[in-house]
C-alpha cells in the first residue's frame, strides 16, 4: 500500500510534467531527463541522510553537472527556441506573448522535479523492504502497486484523450 501511494503521486506527476511540456512546445525527452536527473541527485542525497552512505566530492560534482546539463538544455534551449520565432517574425508582426508558454515550461519543470523526488522516495522504500522482508517478491509488490495506479489513472487518461484540441 505503501508502495502504491507513492507511485500514483509520481505516475500523476510525470503525465502532468509531459502534458505541460507538450502545452509549451518542450520536446517531452527533455522532461524525462529532468525527471531522471532530479532522481538521481535525491537518492544520493536520501540515502546519505538515511543510511549515512558516504557521498564523495566527484560525486557532488557529477550531480552539479548534471544539474547544470539539464538546466541548459531545457531552459535555455527553450529560450534560444523562441529567439529563432522572434528572429523570424516581419517588422508588421506583433510581439509574440509567452507568459503562458513559460508558465507552462515552470510547471513542467517542477512536477519533473516533483517526480525525481517521489522516486527517491520509492528508492528508499525498495532498500527498506529488501533488507527487512527477505522473503517479500519486490516483483509482486511493483505490480501490486501498479493495478491501482492504473485503474486511478484510467478516467484522467480518457478525459484528456476526449476533451484535448
Amino acid at each position: 500500500m505503501i508502495k502504491a501511494a507513492l507511485v500514483f503521486p509520481n505516475g500523476v506527476a510525470l503525465l502532468f510534467a509531459a502534458l505541460y511540456g507538450w502545452a509549451c512546445g518542450i520536446n517531452i525527452g527533455l522532461i524525462f531527463s529532468e525527471y531522471n536527473a532530479s532522481s538521481i541527485i535525491f537518492v544520493i542525497v536520501l540515502f546519505a541522510l538515511t543510511y549515512n552512505q558516504a557521498v564523495s566530492i566527484l560525486d557532488w560534482v557529477a550531480m552539479a553537472l548534471i544539474v547544470i546539463a539539464v538546466f541548459d538544455i531545457s531552459y535555455f534551449g527553450n529560450w534560444e527556441r523562441d529567439k529563432e520565432q522572434d528572429d523570424a517574425m516581419g517588422a508588421d508582426d506583433q510581439p509574440i506573448d509567452r507568459t503562458e508558454e513559460h508558465k507552462d515550461l515552470a510547471i513542467s519543470v517542477l512536477l519533473a522535479i516533483l517526480a525525481g523526488l517521489i522516486q527517491a522516495f520509492i528508492a528508499l522504500h525498495v532498500y527498506f523492504v529488501q533488507k527487512s522482508f527477505k522473503k517479500l517478491s519486490q516483483l509482486q509488490l511493483t505490480f501490486d502497486a501498479l493495478l491501482p495506479f492504473a485503474i486511478a489513472m484510467a478516467p484522467f487518461f480518457v478525459y484528456i484523450m476526449l476533451y484535448q484540441d
